[in-house]
C-alpha cells in the first residue's frame, strides 16, 4: 500500500500545475518510499520503482519533466546502491 501511495503521489505531482500541491505530493511520495524501505517490504518498493520507471519513459519527451526525471533517477540510484544495503546490514 505504501508503494501505491508513492505512485499516486508521483502521478499527482506530474499532473498538478500549482506548485504547493505538487511539492506536497513529492514530499509525501518520498515519505511513503522511506516508510516502505523501513518496513523491509521490498516487493512493494520494487513495484513502485518499476511503475515510476515506466511513467518516466512515458514523460521523457516533455522537456520540463526531463530535468526532474533525471534528478529523481540519480536519487533512486543513490538509494539503491548506498542506503538499501545499509538497511539489510545487521551490524
Amino acid at each position: 500500500m505504501l508503494g501505491l501511495g508513492a505512485l499516486l503521489c508521483l502521478l499527482l505531482a506530474t499532473h498538478e500545475t500549482r506548485s504547493v500541491p505538487r511539492r506536497l505530493a513529492v514530499v509525501l511520495m518520498v515519505g511513503f518510499l522511506i516508510q516502505n524501505l523501513l518496513t523491509l517490504s521490498r516487493g512493494g518498493f520494487l513495484t513502485a520503482l518499476i511503475c515510476m520507471a515506466v511513467l518516466g519513459f512515458h514523460t521523457f519527451a516533455n522537456a520540463r519533466l526531463r530535468q526532474g526525471l533525471l534528478s529523481s533517477l540519480f536519487l533512486l540510484i543513490f538509494a539503491g546502491y548506498i542506503i538499501v544495503p545499509q538497511l539489510s546490514n545487521e551490524n
